[in-house]
């Protein structure tokens, strides 16, 4: 049988972490825990900030968040709830002590900071990389230029606009790399030509154009 040296608890009423009982060491923790966390969060579209770049929060992003923001020493951090509105958030802190795994729980501040991301800066600016000069069936251009835009929107990228023909559609889309692999990925087989739009870093900058012709 042993007490706690802070609260008098004895061993076995409570469970102990050292020398203390577990109350009495997350109180002591949630003094020495920062207590306040910084986002930044897209006006227009709320995406959040990242270490790994502008992303949907959701849990695996905001926990990247919470651990860079709110690091400390012999923790691990993640976020347990989350309120723009009130400006608070829920953070557990885990720690381990002699083999034992221990959380820690603290009600924290959440600053949050409007900003503009990388995709909406350019969607704004009418920035595009590519064309697909999508021809044929109208319902059939319509459906293919539903799932592009999907497919782009899941991965940060976007529609930056689409012209409308009686004969098909020219969709100008933010990234090529993302278009070719959507080309790829539904088997539509496309005429891929070149437009030079500029110089960057002393590198020709060439936009694709993708050709599709869609079975009537």
């Amino acid at each position: 049988m042993k007490y706690c040296p802070i609260c008098n608890t004895a061993s076995d009423k409570s469970e102990f972490v050292g020398e203390i009982c577990i109350s009495c060491f997350r109180k002591k923790g949630l003094h020495n825990l920062p207590g306040k966390l910084e986002i930044a969060r897209c006006k227009r579209c709320g995406r959040v900030k990242s270490p790994l770049g502008w992303r949907w929060d959701k849990e695996a992003t905001l926990n990247a968040i919470a651990e860079r923001g709110l690091k400390t020493k012999n923790y691990k951090v993640s976020l347990k709830s989350l309120d723009y509105k009130a400006g608070k958030a829920t953070a557990v802190f885990t720690t381990e002590v002699d083999g034992k795994s221990v959380d820690i729980e603290k009600e924290i501040e959440l600053e949050v900071k409007n900003a503009i991301c990388d995709a909406c800066y350019k969607k704004a600016a009418g920035y595009y990389e590519a064309v697909v000069q999508i021809r044929g069936n109208l319902g059939k251009v319509e459906t293919v230029i539903g799932r592009l835009t999907r497919y782009l929107e899941k991965r940060n990228a976007f529609v930056a606009k689409i012209d409308e023909y009686s004969y098909g559609s020219d969709v100008f889309t933010s990234d090529k790399k993302m278009t070719q692999s959507f080309l790829d990925g539904y088997r539509l087989h496309a005429r891929k030509s070149f437009q030079l739009y500029g110089v960057k870093n002393g590198k020709k900058v060439y936009r694709h154009i993708y050709s599709v012709e869609l079975d009537s």
